[in-house]
C-alpha cells in the first residue's frame, strides 16, 4: 500500500531542524529548486552569517555560484558568533569577493580597542568620522561654542520635533561624515514607538540639564576651573564614554576653548601655559594633550 507523501506530512511534526534540512537540501541537490528560487529572488542577503545553519550557507553558495545573478551575498562576524554548529567562518561562493568592513558601528571605542588587542584578522575603527561644533554670536559677531559632538552623537532633534528655525548653527569640525533624517520619516516612527519616544525625551532632558549646568559654571566658576571641565569633558567625548583617562590628547584651537568657556583666546593661552610650565598638559598647534 502506497501512502501519499501529503497525508505523510499532515500526520507528521516538523520543527526547525527539520526544515533547515530539508531546505538545504533542497538548495544543494535540486536544481529545479535553485532556478524557481534564483528567479523569485535573484538577490539574497543574509544577516548575521555567523549564526546561520551550515547547510543553508551550503546551499546559497550553491545557488550563488556562476557569474550574474541570482546573487548572495553575506554580512556577518565570526567573533560574534553565538550559538554552536553554525557557519561561524562562513565564506561566499567560489567566485565571490570579501568586503572587510573595518568601522565597528556596535561597540564603543573602548571595546574596539580591547578587541584589536585579541583579533588578528582585521583592525577595527568605532564608527562615524570627524566631529561638529554647536555655535552662536554675540552682537558683536563673537563666536561662542556651546559644545562639540563627537561620532555617534546626535544633532539638530529641537528642529526635527517642533519644526521652529534652529536655535545655533552647527560647524563641521574637519572631513565629517552625517546621516540625515528627515522628520516626515522621523515622525510617524516616533509616534508608533513608544520606546523611541522615551529614548529622545530622556536626550533632550539630558541637554536642557547640560545648558544649566553651563549657565552656573559660567556663574559661579573662574576660568581656571571652567576650562579645566571643559577638557575632561573633550576628553570623554573624544574617547566615547564617561570614563576619563589620564593621558589623552585632545584636538582643539585654544580660539575654540576660548570660545567654550566663554573668555579670550589670550586668557586661555595664558591659564594653558601656566599649566604646561608646572606638568599638566602640554601644547600642540592644534592640541592639548593631558598629563
Amino acid at each position: 500500500m502506497t501512502i501519499p507523501i501529503s497525508a505523510v506530512f499532515l500526520k507528521a511534526y516538523w520543527d526547525i531542524d527539520d526544515v533547515i534540512s530539508v531546505a538545504g537540501y533542497l538548495l544543494k541537490e535540486r536544481n529545479v529548486f535553485r532556478r524557481i528560487l534564483g528567479s523569485r529572488y535573484p538577490f539574497i542577503f543574509v544577516d548575521e552569517a555567523q549564526d546561520t545553519f551550515v547547510p543553508i550557507v551550503e546551499g546559497l553558495n550553491e545557488l550563488g555560484s556562476g557569474v550574474g545573478l541570482p546573487l548572495v551575498g553575506y554580512f556577518g562576524d565570526p567573533w560574534q558568533q553565538i550559538y554552536d554548529g553554525r557557519a561561524g567562518n562562513f565564506a561566499p561562493p567560489p567566485e565571490g569577493v570579501t568586503i572587510t568592513k573595518t568601522e565597528n558601528f556596535r561597540c564603543s571605542p573602548q571595546v574596539v580597542i580591547l578587541l584589536n588587542a585579541f583579533r588578528t584578522d582585521v583592525e577595527q575603527q568605532p564608527a562615524g568620522k570627524g566631529a561638529v561644533k554647536i555655535l552662536n554670536y554675540d552682537p558683536a559677531g563673537k563666536e561662542m561654542i556651546f559644545r562639540v559632538f563627537q561620532p555617534g552623537s546626535v544633532i539638530g532633534e529641537f528642529a526635527l520635533i517642533d519644526e521652529h528655525p534652529r536655535s545655533a548653527e552647527a560647524r563641521a569640525v574637519g572631513p565629517t561624515e552625517a546621516l540625515l533624517i528627515n522628520r516626515r520619516d522621523f515622525l510617524p516612527t516616533l509616534k508608533s514607538d513608544p520606546d523611541l519616544a522615551m529614548t529622545l525625551l530622556q536626550t533632550l532632558c539630558r541637554r536642557l540639564r547640560r545648558t544649566n549646568e553651563m549657565l552656573e559654571d559660567l556663574t559661579f566658576l573662574d576660568l581656571g576651573a571652567r576650562l579645566a571641565k571643559s577638557l575632561i569633558q573633550l576628553s570623554r567625548q573624544q574617547q566615547g564614554g564617561d570614563h576619563f583617562h589620564e593621558i589623552s590628547t585632545i584636538k582643539i584651537s585654544q580660539q575654540s576653548l576660548a570660545s567654550m568657556v566663554g573668555s579670550t583666546r589670550e586668557a586661555v593661552n595664558k591659564k594653558l601655559r601656566e599649566w604646561e610650565q608646572i606638568g599638566l598638559i602640554s601644547l600642540r598647534r592644534g592640541e592639548v594633550h593631558l598629563l
